[in-house]
């Protein structure tokens, strides 16, 4: 937080999962780094080494403490969650699939890594339609899960040419006009994605295996249809978001080196699942330090 009042620190103290840093000095190298502009800003960083900007019109302590105090996740000190669901060594069959996994996901690229925004134009109106549509046909959730994903698809194609993403989004995804039938949870209890401590895995496991669900789920519902020739529509939804949302930098990097050296791109459903396998190996291998020839 740049040239904050220290009295936001204060007001964050009883609350956890989150902390307040002030960083004064101007724009420093971590400014440049965060990609400040202006000042004062604030910026939200995740224990995944990915950031996204607090975008707001308003500078004062007031709207600063609210807004980092209804963030996801953070809660009061006096509300702590029982000692046994804070163990994040819980058992899980590696070879499932989670819908926690998957839900929590969805929790955090809606309501967080998108909508952390102001607004949206242009390409990146037409990478989250995509992606928006790919997930509405092809995740295999909860039906009170697909219906939010039918009402946010209805929202992105009926709205204007400018998308006020902070406010429209997080109603729709929060179902703020209380239409029956339409949820997603607003927490997250990582099971196949958890790690050896909160700061490990989570998030970027589970869109990752978001990605492998709808891959896998479009060939299977196209087979099924007999189509197994026709393009591949979750392919170009899954790189433009990740070009164009994915708040993870230096994953972004490593999705277009892994992309690089690959032999085109997939043409129909059962391709695009043998294509993400290799790219997103070829992505831990670089992530690992190892040639990838």
């Amino acid at each position: 937080m740049y040239f904050m009042r220290p009295q936001v620190i204060l007001d964050l103290l009883s609350y956890e999962n989150i902390a307040v840093r002030r960083v004064l000095g101007g724009i420093t190298t971590l400014g440049r780094h965060l990609a400040i502009a202006s000042l004062p800003s604030c910026v939200i960083l995740f224990s995944n080494g990915s950031h996204v900007p607090l975008s707001t019109s308003v500078h004062n302590r007031t709207y600063y403490s609210y807004a980092l105090q209804t963030l996801p996740g953070v809660i009061r000190g006096s509300y702590k969650l029982p000692a046994h669901n804070l163990n994040f060594q819980r058992p899980f069959d590696r070879s499932k699939v989670y819908m926690a996994d998957l839900e929590g996901a969805l929790h955090w690229l809606l309501r967080i890594e998108v909508a952390a925004l102001p607004f949206l134009s242009g390409t990146a109106i037409e990478a989250l339609k995509s992606f928006v549509t790919v997930l509405f046909k092809f995740f295999p959730g909860r039906p009170c899960v697909r219906r939010m994903l039918g009402r946010v698809h209805h929202w992105l194609d009926t709205s204007s040419a400018a998308y006020p993403l902070q406010s429209h989004l997080r109603g729709i995804v929060d179902n703020v006009d209380q239409v029956p039938g339409v949820f997603l949870p607003n927490n997250t209890v990582w099971v196949g994605c958890q790690g050896s401590a909160p700061m490990f895995r989570g998030y970027l496991c589970a869109l990752w295996t978001l990605f492998h669900i709808i891959t896998v789920q479009e060939a299977i519902v196209k087979q099924h249809a007999g189509n197994t020739t026709g393009t591949a529509e979750t392919v170009g939804a899954i790189r433009n978001y990740i070009h164009h949302f994915m708040g993870c930098t230096h994953c972004v990097r490593n999705f277009e080196l892994a992309n690089s050296g690959s032999e085109g791109w997939p043409t129909n459903p059962n391709e695009a699942v043998l294509w993400l396998w290799m790219v997103h190996n070829a992505i831990n291998a670089h992530a690992a330090g190892k040639l990838i020839i």
